[in-house]
């Protein structure tokens, strides 16, 4: 992968802020360079504006879902899942709801490709699994849980390894629930996210 930056704008600038450009350079071809690995292997990006936008976007977004982790704004809801020969219920899926104080209610789709390219996406599938868990516990007293309770993994999540399963177990154990009552689900796009990271074989 590349990234490629330059100072030059087409039109004559002052000598100071062709430095301050110079100066630049290094961090606006980081920026090139992280999209770059995002496009995949053996790609090449130019710095822009457009790209410095992006970015500052995402520090944003990044900032304020850890403030959301702190303060309380993030939400699960349930969809059931149905059994179709039958109709009965036989298990819930959680789903992340954010109340953002500006932007109003945002579903995963809305944050999760940036939060995927962060440590936050750990900290943020953690709280997702002990809310679930912690709801399957309640429904458990209250006599009404379904069979399961179903999470959706991320690539960030599974790439932890051991860290990923240890806290399966360890959130399991806190609310009193076995293996077999929590689905994990893998979409596609976590599936070839789990590809694309996989060492080539030789």
């Amino acid at each position: 992968m590349l990234g490629i930056s330059y100072p030059s704008t087409g039109r004559r600038v002052a000598r100071s802020d062709l430095f301050g450009r110079i100066e630049s350079a290094p961090t606006q071809a980081d920026l090139a360079l992280y999209r770059a690995k995002d496009e995949g292997r053996n790609q090449y990006c130019f710095h822009t504006d457009d790209l410095d936008r992006e970015m500052r976007e995402r520090v944003a977004i990044a900032n304020d879902v850890r403030h959301a982790l702190e303060s309380d704004e993030l939400e699960l809801c349930y969809q059931p899942q149905v059994e179709l020969a039958t109709g009965k219920i036989v298990g819930m899926e959680a789903l992340i709801r954010w109340n953002h104080p500006t932007r109003g209610l945002l579903k995963l789709g809305d944050f999760l490709p940036v939060v995927e390219k962060t440590p936050l996406i750990v900290m943020l599938g953690h709280w997702v699994l002990d809310h679930a868990c912690e709801q399957m516990h309640a429904w458990r007293g209250a006599k009404i849980a379904p069979q399961i309770v179903a999470i959706n993994l991320s690539v960030g999540q599974l790439r932890t390894g051991d860290e990923f399963v240890g806290a399966i177990i360890q959130t399991l154990t806190k609310w009193g629930l076995a293996p077999m009552d929590l689905e994990l689900a893998c979409g596609r796009q976590v599936s070839c996210g789990c590809r694309q990271s996989m060492p080539e074989s030789r």
